[in-house]
Order: structure tokens, then C-alpha cells, then sequence
């Protein structure tokens, strides 16, 4: 039960600090999009989208592009 209370914290905080476009971008990247078709998918560019996760990793104090997506399976999807 306190592992649940910390999970669902670390989603509240996530939310306090991510932008509603980081959180379209980083649900998109958890559920598997490659950020060529998270752009397309948005209508943005590839660029913008790698930017996005350059600032969400850091938001987030995650490493690596595959260290988000384990977080958001861990602390998002739930």
C-alpha cells in the first residue's frame, strides 16, 4: 500500500511539472511511438519532439530514452 501511495504521488508531481504537450508526448513515447511518429501524429517536427523529451527526461530525472519509457509504464500507466 505505501509503494501504491508513492506511485501515485510520483504521478501527481509529474503532472504539477510536465506541460500538457510533454504529457501528450510522453504518453505517446510510453505506449511506443518512435518520435518520428509522435510528429507525425502531432504535426510537429522530429526535432521539436526530441526536444520535448530532452526537457521531460530532465523533468523527470530520467536517463535515456528508454529509461522514460520504463517510467511511464512504472509511475503513468499504473
Amino acid at each position: 500500500m505505501e509503494a501504491d501511495k508513492h506511485e501515485e504521488s510520483v504521478y501527481i508531481e509529474a503532472l504539477k511539472i510536465l506541460t500538457p504537450r510533454e504529457i501528450e508526448v510522453l504518453e505517446l513515447i510510453g505506449k511506443g511511438y518512435t518520435c518520428k511518429h509522435v510528429a507525425e501524429k502531432l504535426n510537429l517536427s522530429v526535432y521539436t519532439v526530441q526536444t520535448y523529451v530532452k526537457v521531460i527526461k530532465r523533468k523527470l530525472s530520467v536517463k535515456g530514452y528508454r529509461g522514460l519509457v520504463l517510467w511511464y509504464h512504472k509511475n503513468w500507466e499504473g
